[in-house]
C-alpha cells in the first residue's frame, strides 16, 4: 500500500509503531525528524509534524488509556506526544544519540531511554500542565 501525502519530502521512514487501541492507525518517523501518523483505512497521512531535527531512531506509544507517543532520535533527544502530535514533554539529557525508549508498564509517567553514550536515563512526565520553562529529567 502506498501512502499518499507523507513521502513527499523525499526523506526516508527510519522507525514505526502501530497504534496501541487503533488498529487501522501508525505512526512512522523519517531521517528529517519528521514524525507522521497514518490512517490505513484512507491510506493517507493524517497528520505530520517536525518534531526532531535529525533522523527519528525509535516511535514507542505508552500503554495507557490515552496514549501518549515517545520519539527518540539522532539530535540527542526524546519528545513525548499527544494524540495530536502535539509535544508534552521533551527531554535533551543523552549527550549523544538517543536509540531506544521503553515505558513503564507500572508507573504510567516513567519513561526510560539509553543511548550511544551510554547512559540509560529515567525520564518522570508531569501529570499536570507544563510549565513555562518545562519539565526536568532525572538521569541515573
Amino acid at each position: 500500500m502506498k501512502i499518499e501525502g507523507c513521502t513527499a519530502s523525499g526523506y526516508l521512514p527510519t522507525s514505526l509503531a502501530w497504534h496501541p487501541q487503533q488498529s487501522e492507525v501508525f505512526v512512522f518517523g523519517d531521517e528529517s525528524g519528521t514524525v507522521s501518523l497514518v490512517d490505513t483505512k484512507s491510506a493517507s497521512c493524517a497528520l505530520s509534524s517536525a518534531v526532531n531535527s535529525q533522523c527519528v531512531t525509535g516511535l514507542v506509544f505508552s500503554p495507557h488509556s490515552v496514549p501518549f507517543l515517545a520519539a527518540v532520535s539522532e539530535d540527542c533527544s526524546l519528545a513525548v506526544l499527544d494524540c495530536g502530535l502535539s509535544e508534552v514533554f521533551r527531554s535533551r539529557a543523552h549527550r549523544d544519540f538517543v536509540r531506544d525508549a521503553t515505558w513503564s508498564p507500572l508507573n504510567h509517567s516513567l519513561l526510560t531511554t539509553v543511548g550511544w553514550d551510554h547512559q540509560v536515563i529515567h525520564h518522570i512526565l508531569p501529570t499536570e500542565p507544563l510549565p513555562a520553562l518545562g519539565p526536568k529529567s532525572v538521569a541515573e
